[in-house]
């Protein structure tokens, strides 16, 4: 997807009719949202609204030559609750409601910017973290930890401001019952502005942020004693070429590290040729469990480097890496792979694995949040041609 065709990062002009030809965003017609705080009407409405508003603001700022704060403003509304088409329904209490829907809203995202034109990938999450957490300014307000909150987010979201700017333009695009009630909303996203600032996180950090100019707030990064990579990625997306070359990288902490592969166990156990990929049956992939987690717990027991090569694109898989070594001190690192493009997946399983398999994957990845790891890193392979 282009999105320079559906959004005008110089006047700050959506291309509505182009945006409504999109079927995620026809269906925000249908979407009936809670008139306590969305008497505008449906969430296409909202929708437009919050575009509106989040324009408004580009144009006070004067970003007509600032794109790069422009694009992630206003794709960000117009994203923001893209997730009500899944999660809209009508409760006992007789009014809609959308519970989760900025989590849906992020795997949405995700799926319809995969081949982001023209900025990439960076972008594209950049996007997909500030939709996931578009609710968490005024949530925190209700928490008790939350400079520590702030502090973890900031890893996802490296633009407090634009996240805080997002959130204006949500209280901005709906017309509520309790106007005072509105009115404190404002009044605590400018202190929330304050506070990210003295921070030092209110205009953006790498990406990737060293999270540990956060310590005083939160004493998350102590010595390990084992490190232990989780490659996570598609199929197709270079996880197993990036882990034998990590292994083998004298200057890299996984330098002579224990690769731990399904895919490989498989083969090893007879079960399959080599290279091939396939999905045994109940029994045979509870065998490939038990020699998995062996062989992950022998590397542990000798105190050497471990690199996790498989799919991993869900929470419960790489939690569970957590649970079977919750004996041992570990620093763990994250390592997302991505094809250059959707195609090269394609290309790279032709004959392996449908289309349709790879869309319900990305549909159902979920991308690491700041609690998960210690380190998180994004790389972009190259393709095999």
């Amino acid at each position: 997807m282009n999105i320079k065709e559906l959004i005008d990062f110089k006047t700050f002009i959506f291309n509505w009719g182009r945006i409504e030809s999109i079927p995620e965003f026809k269906k925000l017609k249908n979407c009936e949202q809670n008139p306590k705080w969305h008497g505008e009407g449906n969430a296409w409405i909202h929708t437009k609204l919050v575009c509106e508003a989040a324009a408004n603001i580009c144009r006070e700022k004067g970003w007509e030559n600032e794109e790069g704060y422009a694009s992630l403003l206003l794709t960000s509304a117009l994203f923001h609750d893209i997730g009500k088409i899944v999660t809209t329904h009508q409760g006992k209490d007789g009014r809609w409601h959308a519970y989760g829907h900025e989590v849906e809203s992020e795997k949405i995202t995700r799926r319809l910017l995969w081949d982001c034109d023209p900025y990439g990938f960076y972008f594209r999450e950049k996007i997909c973290a500030l939709v996931r957490y578009h609710m968490m300014p005024l949530q925190l307000f209700e928490s008790k930890t939350a400079l520590e909150k702030v502090a973890e987010i900031s890893r996802e979201v490296p633009y407090w401001n634009i996240l805080i700017m997002l959130k204006k333009s949500d209280v901005i695009g709906s017309i509520q019952e309790d106007e005072v009630s509105k009115q404190a909303d404002f009044i605590k996203l400018d202190t929330l502005s304050r506070i990210a600032d003295r921070m030092g996180c209110l205009y953006g950090k790498p990406f990737d942020l060293d999270f540990s100019e956060y310590k005083k707030y939160m004493d998350m990064i102590n010595k390990k004693r084992v490190n232990v990579a989780v490659m996570i990625g598609l199929p197709g997306s270079g996880k197993s070429t990036l882990a034998e070359k990590m292994a083998k990288d004298e200057d890299s902490v996984f330098n002579g590290a224990v690769i731990v592969s399904r895919d490989t166990l498989r083969s090893e156990m007879g079960f399959c040729k080599e290279g091939e990929k396939t999905v045994l049956s109940k029994h045979n992939e509870n065998l490939v469990t038990e020699e998995f987690n062996e062989r992950v717990l022998k590397a542990a027991k000798e105190g050497k480097p471990i690199i996790i090569d498989n799919l991993n694109t869900k929470r419960k898989y790489r939690d569970g890496y957590k649970s079977l070594l919750s004996n041992y001190d570990v620093k763990w690192t994250y390592i997302y792979a991505e094809a250059p493009t959707f195609g090269d997946n394609l290309e790279r399983r032709r004959g392996q694995i449908e289309k349709s398999v790879f869309y319900q994957m990305i549909n159902d990845m979920e991308m690491p949040e700041s609690d998960e790891y210690d380190t998180l890193s994004f790389v972009k392979t190259f393709t095999d041609k």
